[in-house]
C-alpha cells in the first residue's frame, strides 16, 4: 500500500513539473516562431447575380473594357451602393480615418469650394461634405500626398498647391482629426529646395516624408500634435537627381 501512495506522488510531481518547464521557456523570452506568409493562390469570390464584373481575370479591367468606356461604369462584386456624395470633382488620392473621408481636388475656375473636401458619412445613406480644407497651402492640391496616420489621428500633406510642381510649393501641412469632420490646422511649414509631390507618415506617425523627382525630405512631427504648430522640425534627408 505504502509503495502504491508512493508511485501517485510520484507521478503527481512529474506532472506538475512539466507545466512549470514549459512556463519557464516561455518566461525566458522565447519567441514563437514567425508567421509564414501565404503563397498560394487566392479563391475566387462567388459575386452576386446582379453584380457587374470584368470579363478578364477577376479585379483586372481588360485593354478592351478599358478602350470602350465599358471601365467607366465601374465594377462590382459583393459591393452595393449605399449612399454618394456628389462634389466637384476629385484628384488622385482619398484618406478616411472613423466615419470621414478626405480627398483633394485641383482648384479649376469653376471650382466653387476650394481645397481638400471632408466628407462626414455619419448617416452612410446620405454623406455630407462637413468643411473644405483650404487654409494651407498644401491642402489646395495634395496631388499624391494626401495621407492619415491612425495612431496620432493626423491629416498631412505637402506641396504642390494649385500648379504643378509650382517651385513654391514648399510647405508640408498637418491637421489633428480628433473630430475627423471639422479638422484643425496644426501647423504649416516651408522646407527649402522642396517641391512637394507625395508623402506618407511612417507608422508610428512622427515622421512624414515628402518626395519630388529631384528631392527626397522630410518633415517630423513633435510629440505633442497640439504643440506641432510653435514648434516643428525639418531635415532634409537625401538628395538623388533623377536618372537619365
Amino acid at each position: 500500500m505504502r509503495a502504491k501512495q508512493l508511485r501517485y506522488r510520484t507521478i503527481a510531481v512529474v506532472a506538475l513539473v512539466l507545466p512549470l518547464l514549459a512556463f519557464s521557456g516561455v518566461a525566458e523570452g522565447k519567441k514563437p516562431p514567425p508567421p509564414v506568409p501565404w503563397t498560394g493562390p487566392v479563391p475566387k469570390a462567388h459575386c452576386g447575380p446582379n453584380d457587374r464584373v470584368e470579363s478578364g481575370l477577376q479585379g483586372q479591367t481588360t485593354l478592351a473594357e478599358r478602350l470602350s468606356g465599358d471601365s467607366e461604369r465601374g465594377y462590382n462584386c459583393n459591393l452595393q451602393l449605399v449612399g454618394q456624395f456628389q462634389g466637384e470633382g476629385s484628384w488622385w488620392q482619398m484618406a478616411w480615418f472613423r466615419q470621414c473621408a478626405y480627398y483633394g481636388t485641383t482648384g479649376g475656375p469653376e471650382q466653387q469650394h476650394l481645397g481638400v473636401v471632408v466628407v462626414d458619412a455619419t448617416d452612410p445613406r446620405n454623406p455630407q461634405a462637413s468643411t473644405y480644407l483650404d487654409n494651407s497651402r498644401p491642402m489646395l492640391n495634395p496631388h499624391e500626398s494626401l495621407k492619415v496616420n491612425t495612431r496620432r489621428r493626423l491629416l498631412g500633406a505637402t506641396g504642390k498647391g494649385p500648379d504643378y510642381l509650382d517651385p513654391n510649393a514648399r510647405q508640408f501641412a498637418f491637421y489633428d482629426i480628433s473630430d475627423c469632420a471639422h479638422p484643425k490646422l496644426l501647423s504649416e511649414v516651408e522646407v527649402p529646395e522642396l517641391v512637394g509631390h507625395a508623402g506618407d507618415f511612417t507608422r508610428d506617425g512622427r515622421t512624414y516624408y515628402g518626395t519630388t523627382a529631384a528631392t527626397f525630405s522630410s518633415a517630423a512631427p513633435t510629440r505633442s500634435p497640439e504643440s506641432s504648430a510653435r514648434s516643428f522640425g525639418t531635415t532634409a534627408v537625401s538628395r538623388s537627381k533623377p536618372s537619365p
